[in-house]
């Protein structure tokens, strides 16, 4: 049992927020029985190994001349402080290149990874309100995102972060809908 509860504490100390729904999990919400060998599930390892991919991707544009200011110099510094965790200033170049290109997929995308791994910061210092704002706006950019898991972490995350703000009827329908899109998943995998 020592080896589970210590196990799932360093899940939360390395940024799942959140608990998995499945009690074969490291991660699920108890613990699990005294003579039960609880070791990572893959799904444990998919969730962390998502949480620290590099969720940024650079802008694969070629040009003769690139200025300092143009959508794709924007995205690709924001990519760079991106990967060097510096995700507030990543954020501001992602904001600027969809100044200039609101429909421009790539900071779309980008920004959103990043606002998610922001609020992973901020929940961790106990700052609720501004993670609730930034994982909000994160979803709102993952909405067309074919990316589900990271979609479903996130909404998981902020689940944890409205019941920490004590917005229990907000959360619950977060994380009944993470759940659908879960559920909605496994059944799309099936069928292929």
């Amino acid at each position: 049992i020592i080896k589970a509860a210590c196990l799932h504490e360093v899940g939360h100390s390395l940024g799942i927020l959140g608990h998995s729904p499945d009690p074969n999990d490291v991660m699920f919400c108890s613990v699990p029985a005294a003579d039960t060998d609880h070791p990572v599930t893959s799904r444990d390892g998919k969730t962390l190994a998502h949480l620290y991919q590099n969720e940024v991707r650079l802008a694969h544009h070629y040009r003769e001349t690139v200025g300092e200011n143009d959508k794709y110099s924007l995205n690709n510094e924001g990519v760079n402080l991106a990967g060097a965790q510096q995700f507030a200033r990543a954020v501001e170049k992602f904001e600027a290149a969809l100044k200039l290109d609101p429909a421009y997929e790539p900071s779309r995308q980008n920004l959103g990874a990043c606002l998610n791994n922001l609020a992973i910061e901020l929940a961790k210092t106990n700052k609720y309100p501004e993670a609730a704002i930034k994982f909000k706006r994160s979803l709102e950019l993952q909405q067309n995102s074919k990316d589900q898991e990271r979609k479903v972490t996130t909404m998981r995350n902020y689940a944890v972060v409205l019941t920490n703000l004590n917005r229990n009827s907000e959360a619950a329908m977060i994380k009944t809908a993470a759940d659908k899109l879960t559920a909605d998943s496994a059944v799309t995998s099936l069928k292929k």
